[in-house]
């Protein structure tokens, strides 16, 4: 009976009187620091045919990656920020590629509404791509004004006009999730409205303040300058009012604070104050008690998305921008329907 096994770089080193270097070289058409004669390639070559031998796809495309990683910049204003779980999630997604030799990752932290700083031409001129994260309106007017000349550019969960992006779906997924929320149990809707908000958190703020004003449940902003001390600010105001308030924050940190200080107060939640956040913590969110109700932007999908857009950028494939669906968490910080 013959032998079915599929020939290795082994059998055709063996077979061939070489090693198995040579034999990778030669296949891979790769040039080596020594010289391989045309008469040992062409003995290699003639075994490789006599087997049928052909190389494994997946080991021909790491290879190819080992020789050429892609160079990736990732400008972030939350490199050094002790709570953020965006990076987080990235860098986890990021090392598992650096991991496979494809990737080889540079960082650029720049502040909020300074990202023209780390993106001059000399500066970006070495890298096959660009990875920006975390912009602000200032930014966003910085890469539009400026679009011709960053070509290399892919946006995670932002968007603007002209530039790659792999975004979320921040309105409509806490739209879905405030429909979940039995509106009517409460008195008021309050939404915490950072004086300098991203675009992302315009798109959640109305969002939920839609849902609340087709619901007929009255709806106000709280304006924070500095959410570090948002739960100082808030929770003496929730505490002073009669009725019953639902509270929207659309960062996940600061929403856990005002819960932890709400509960301190004594307050009842979710009867007297429900809380919803977004940007679910995927480690402060297994402390958190009672579970908050919030939007899990789905972050390490959206960065395998964002990945698969940076390889196209260096092998200057056309590509639409995509988004990712976010997950909901119906938590014990508010009254919520029935299913």
């Amino acid at each position: 009976m013959q032998n079915s096994r599929k020939a290795t770089i082994n059998d055709i080193a063996r077979i061939a009187e070489v090693s198995k270097t040579t034999v990778s070289y030669v296949i891979n058409r790769r040039q080596s620091g020594f010289h391989i004669s045309e008469e040992t390639a062409r003995r290699v070559l003639q075994v490789c045919k006599k087997l049928n031998y052909c190389p494994d796809e997946a080991a021909v495309r790491l290879s190819e990656c080992r020789r050429n990683p892609l160079h990736l910049l990732v400008a972030s204003p939350w490199l050094y920020t002790q709570f953020s779980d965006f990076m987080a999630q990235l860098n986890i997604v990021l090392q598992k590629h650096e991991s496979r030799s494809c990737l080889d990752v540079s960082y650029a932290s720049y502040a909020p509404g300074e990202l023209r700083g780390v993106l001059q031409p000399s500066a970006i001129r070495r890298y096959d791509a660009v990875l920006v994260v975390g912009t602000r309106p200032k930014d966003d007017q910085y890469l539009t004004a400026n679009a011709e000349n960053l070509a290399k550019i892919v946006l995670m969960n932002r968007r603007v006009e002209g530039f790659l992006s792999c975004s979320g779906n921040d309105q409509t997924a806490i739209a879905k999730l405030a429909r979940k929320i039995h509106l009517k149990h409460y008195d008021r809707a309050m939404v915490v409205v950072s004086t300098r908000k991203s675009s992302c958190e315009q798109l959640r703020c109305g969002g939920f303040s839609a849902v609340c004003a087709a619901a007929g449940l009255p709806c106000g902003d709280f304006f924070t300058e500095n959410y570090g001390t948002l739960a100082d600010q808030l929770v003496p105001v929730l505490a002073s009012q009669k009725g019953k308030t639902l509270v929207f924050i659309p960062q996940y940190v600061p929403a856990a604070l005002v819960l932890t200080r709400a509960l301190e107060a004594g307050l009842r939640i979710p009867e007297d104050l429900g809380i919803v956040a977004y940007d679910r913590h995927s480690l402060l969110d297994r402390f958190i008690s009672p579970a908050l109700t919030t939007v899990d932007p789905n972050l390490d999908e959206m960065a395998e998305e964002t990945l698969k857009l940076i390889y196209g950028v260096r092998e200057g494939l056309r590509q639409p921008s995509s988004a990712v669906k976010a997950k909901l968490y119906v938590g014990g910080t508010t009254v919520n329907l029935k299913k």
